[in-house]
C-alpha cells in the first residue's frame, strides 16, 4: 500500500504537460531574444558616442581649414610673401585654391552638423543623406589635397626667378614704400637672411649680370651718394639697427659675417611655404581617415537601427 503510494507520487511529480514543454520552449527563446535586443542597443550607444566624438573631429578640423584659408588669405604679410615667390598666375592659383579649402571647411562642418542630428535621433534616413554628403566632402578633400602638392611644385618653378628679379628690379631701400620694398624689408628682418642666394645672399644686390651689368636697381640708386652701402639695412643683424642710417651695421672694416645676415632668404622661404601647405595637406588628410571610419560607423548605425526596429 506504502509502495503504491509512493510510485503514484513519483509519477505525478514527473509527469511533464507537452504545454509545459511549450512555455519553458518559449521563455528561453524570449530569453535569447531579449538578450540580443539589449546587446543592440548596447551597440546603438556605443556607435553613437563613437559618432558624436568623431563629428566634433569633424567640426574642429573643417575650422582648421577655414581658419587657414583666412589667413593665408586676409594676413598682409603672407600677400607680400607670395609677391616675392610665385608669379602673378601663381598667385591667382593659390588665391583660388584657398577659396576652395575655406569651401571645403564649411562643408565639412555642415556636413558634421547634419550627422549629429542623424546619430541624435537615430533616423536612418538622415544617416543615408549624410553617408551620400560624407562622398561628395571625400572628394573635396581629396582635391584639396592635390591641389596642395600642385601649389608646391608651381611655386617651386617660379621662387628662384621671382625673387630675384623683384629684388634687382623693384627693391628700393629700408625706407621705401613700394609693395616689393616692404615685403623684402619685412622678410629679410623675419627670417633673418639677405638676398636671394643661399650661402651668399648679401653679394645679389651688388653683383653684376649680362641683364643687370651695374647690379640692382637699390645699389644703382646707392652709387650716387658719397658712401654708397653694399646692402640694405634689413640685412643688419637685430642688435645693429637701429636707425635705416645706422653707420655701425655699414663698417665696412669688418667681415660681412660679423654685420648682416649673410645668407639668402630663398632657402628658408622655400621651407616656410612647403610647411605651410603641408600643413593643409596634413589636416585634409586626418578628415580623410575620419570620413573613412564614419563610412563604417554609419552602417554599423544603419545596421543596428535596423535590428532595433
Amino acid at each position: 500500500m506504502c509502495t503504491e503510494t509512493k510510485t503514484r507520487d513519483m509519477t505525478s511529480l514527473t509527469t511533464v504537460t507537452p504545454s509545459s514543454i511549450i512555455w519553458s520552449d518559449e521563455s528561453e527563446e524570449g530569453k535569447r531574444s531579449n538578450g540580443w535586443l539589449y546587446c543592440g542597443r548596447y551597440l546603438l550607444v556605443i556607435l553613437n558616442v563613437f559618432f558624436f566624438v568623431s563629428e566634433i573631429l569633424l567640426l574642429v578640423l573643417g575650422a582648421l581649414l577655414i581658419g587657414y584659408g583666412i589667413w593665408f588669405l586676409l594676413v598682409p604679410a603672407n600677400q607680400n610673401l607670395m609677391l616675392l615667390v610665385a608669379s602673378a598666375s601663381t598667385r591667382y592659383h593659390c588665391n583660388i585654391s584657398m577659396y576652395v579649402i575655406i569651401a571645403i571647411g564649411v562643408c565639412t562642418m555642415i556636413f558634421a552638423n547634419v550627422g549629429c542630428c542623424g546619430a541624435a535621433s537615430n533616423s536612418k534616413c538622415i544617416l543615408g543623406v549624410f553617408f551620400l554628403l560624407l562622398i561628395v566632402l571625400l572628394m573635396g578633400l581629396i582635391t584639396v589635397i592635390g591641389l596642395t602638392v600642385w601649389l608646391r611644385f608651381e611655386i617651386a618653378a617660379d621662387i628662384q626667378d621671382n625673387m630675384s628679379k623683384t629684388l634687382m628690379e623693384s627693391y628700393e631701400g629700408y625706407n621705401a614704400v613700394n609693395q616689393e620694398s616692404v615685403a623684402w624689408n619685412a622678410l629679410q628682418r623675419s627670417f633673418e637672411c639677405c638676398g636671394v642666394s643661399a650661402t651668399d645672399g648679401f653679394l645679389d644686390y651688388t653683383r653684376t649680370s649680362e641683364k643687370y651689368p651695374d647690379g640692382s636697381r637699390w645699389y644703382m640708386a646707392e652709387l650716387g651718394k658719397d658712401k654708397p652701402e653694399l646692402w640694405p639695412s634689413s640685412c643688419c643683424r637685430g642688435e645693429l639697427v637701429i636707425t635705416a642710417e645706422n653707420s655701425a651695421c655699414h663698417d665696412q672694416q669688418k667681415p660681412p659675417e660679423k654685420l648682416i645676415y649673410t645668407g639668402g632668404c630663398k632657402p628658408k622661404v622655400e621651407s616656410f611655404v612647403n610647411d605651410s601647405l603641408l600643413q593643409a595637406s596634413i589636416i585634409a588628410a586626418t578628415l580623410v581617415l575620419i570620413e573613412v571610419v564614419h563610412f563604417a560607423t554609419v552602417k554599423k548605425l544603419e545596421g543596428a537601427l535596423n535590428d532595433g526596429s
